[in-house]
């Protein structure tokens, strides 16, 4: 075995049109689903073909665990036995999945939540030599067969350098590394849920804060009498509108317009400051720095400033603006 392996460094490093047994050669490891290449046939031809293996990976999702879902049962049946490591890196890693995979019988699986661990490897041990596939593609039905990865497949005599150090690493990784006992469980799945439920929060919102916004009717027939007013030199524009029409877009659609340096903006209610303030942000990308006066918030030196009408008319809030700041 020793003198194939040799062989297949010199084909993979050397020369690649030395002969040697084919098979043994560094490879690389990709998904092409147009020739029907997946990086998890490399996992199933592999798991089934070992005697034992370690396994560390980042990332297992339900997708990815039911795609080897029957190479485990096999493997199961089979005898081979594995030591698996699950990281709780970024709260990713399903609990359902990893409650699926604690069934097996053959499978020691510890779970990491003391280091940042994004790795992705698993050690494959025959009788005289070892695998290991290492990439990008952790346990997830896309990294498996269909997004663009790099994975190697390494082989080795249990004597090579590196292959050592990859197993002395795998090995402190699972002493740092816990038993997945109910209580670890259940207290990771209830922090999973929390991110889950975050993510989808900011998901909407992400969507929310980059929909382009356009005036409806109300608002371009308004924007058109706002122009007029200008060009005519008046200085004072009323609306009136019912609740709900877009008074406050309005406003922000005038502003991003016109692009003032300053802007007093009024309401009776903070919770309506809030509400106005990020409209104006959705509009207007212009540099600018917000601001709030209100009972908690005195920023008034702020570019575009949204005040209580309560705390404007505070006597010493008055005094706190230079003459030419309010017109």
């Amino acid at each position: 075995m020793k003198d194939k392996i040799m062989e297949g460094l010199v084909v993979g490093y050397i020369d690649d049109q030395h002969v040697a047994h084919q098979g043994l050669e560094p490879q690389l490891i990709i998904n092409q689903p147009s020739k029907a290449l997946k990086v998890l046939s490399v996992y199933q031809s592999c798991l089934l073909e070992c005697d034992s293996f370690q396994m560390a990976i980042a990332f297992l999702s339900d997708s990815g665990l039911q795609a080897l879902l029957a190479t485990f049962l096999e493997c199961e049946s089979k005898g081979v036995e594995g030591q698996i490591i699950l990281s709780a890196y970024l709260n990713f890693t399903s609990p359902s999945a990893i409650r699926k995979l604690k069934t097996f019988k053959n499978l020691d699986i510890r779970f990491n939540r003391m280091d940042a661990m994004h790795v992705k490897g698993t050690l494959f041990h025959y009788n005289d030599h070892q695998k290991l596939l290492l990439g990008s593609s952790n346990l997830t039905q896309e990294a498996l067969s269909v997004n663009t990865e790099w994975n190697v497949l390494l082989h080795s005599t249990y004597q090579g350098q590196l292959f050592k150090e990859v197993i002395q690493d795998f090995n402190r990784l699972w002493e740092r590394s816990e038993t997945l006992t109910d209580d670890v469980l259940n207290e990771y799945e209830s922090r999973y849920r929390r991110q889950s439920q975050q993510n989808i929060i900011e998901e909407k919102q992400s969507l929310y804060k980059s929909a382009t916004l356009q005036p409806n009717t109300m608002q371009i027939k308004a924007l058109a009498a706002l122009k007029d007013a200008r060009e005519n030199n008046h200085q004072r524009s009323l609306l009136i509108s019912a609740t709900g029409t877009g008074k406050t877009l309005l406003a922000a659609f005038d502003v991003a317009h016109h692009k003032p340096k300053r802007l007093l903006f009024v309401a009776h209610r903070e919770q309506l400051l809030d509400q106005a303030i990020q409209a104006f942000k959705r509009v207007n990308h212009h540099p600018i720095i917000y601001g709030k006066l209100s009972g908690s918030f005195k920023q008034i030196k702020s570019d575009y400033l949204f005040a209580t009408i309560q705390s404007l008319s505070q006597p010493e809030v008055m005094e706190s603006f230079s003459s030419d700041h309010l017109i």
